[in-house]
């Protein structure tokens, strides 16, 4: 008996199910669509079925999943790009394989196991560590550069020494010592090699940096004066 809708047209019950089933593919495109797809060999298609990648230790080339092949002293990274292998601690990559890093006598690996640093009292010189000469009033320091040593406070470096710092009247040592290695009191500036005092007027004081003078209120500046409006 033909179907018929209540106030509408009639349809066929072959019609009926000719419509649901357009109507289930417009609306799963994708997953008809991955169920045309062809997964490879060595290959997992994901949860959603909407896409394939390939099982550890394989990775994808030209729609296919490739043995990664793990030279000696590597293991696999996981990774779908690159190499998909990288080198154990202390080894590192060349070419297809994985080479010893040769460590120098008075050195060490790094904690990333791939560049070595000298061991403290020595310094990188091409590919291998030389003893640090530390000068009198100097110490190392653990860097790698200004030669691995600094001087003591109170001495300033000169060329490969340290020269003691000659302090004038009215001045203290400074941090600064590629320099002078000195800095004038409050109320003094450097001139040469020594702190003039700095000359205020009446009705003045040091300004905030101290490196002049500015006039009290309600004194305003004349020349080297300070005088009412």
């Amino acid at each position: 008996m033909p179907f018929q809708s209540s106030g509408g047209p009639r349809l066929r019950s072959g019609g009926v199910h000719a419509l649901l089933c357009a109507l289930m593919l417009a609306l799963t495109p994708v997953s008809f669509a991955a169920a045309q797809e062809v997964v490879p060999e060595n290959a997992t298609m994901n949860s959603y079925g909407s896409r394939w990648s390939c099982n550890a230790g394989f990775q994808e080339e030209d729609g296919s999943c490739q043995l990664i092949r793990v030279p000696e002293n590597a293991f696999l990274n996981g990774r779908d790009f690159g190499r998909g292998w990288d080198c154990h601690y202390g080894y590192e990559a060349t070419g297809s394989g994985c080479r010893e890093i040769a460590v120098p006598t008075h050195a060490y690996l790094e904690a990333s196991g791939r560049n070595w640093a000298c061991s403290r009292g020595y310094i990188a010189a091409g590919d291998e560590c030389r003893p640090i000469a530390v000068p009198d009033h100097a110490y190392l320091t653990g860097r790698s550069y200004d030669d691995g040593w600094a001087c003591e406070r109170g001495f300033r470096r000169s060329d490969k020494n340290c020269t003691r710092i000659k302090l004038p009247d009215h001045a203290f040592l400074s941090e600064d010592t590629s320099g002078s290695g000195w800095k004038c009191e409050r109320g003094f500036l450097p001139a040469g090699d020594r702190c003039a005092a700095l000359e205020i007027p009446d009705n003045a004081h040091l300004n905030y940096m101290a490196t002049g003078w500015e006039c009290n209120r309600p004194y305003g500046r004349v020349g080297n004066k300070c005088v009412l409006d």
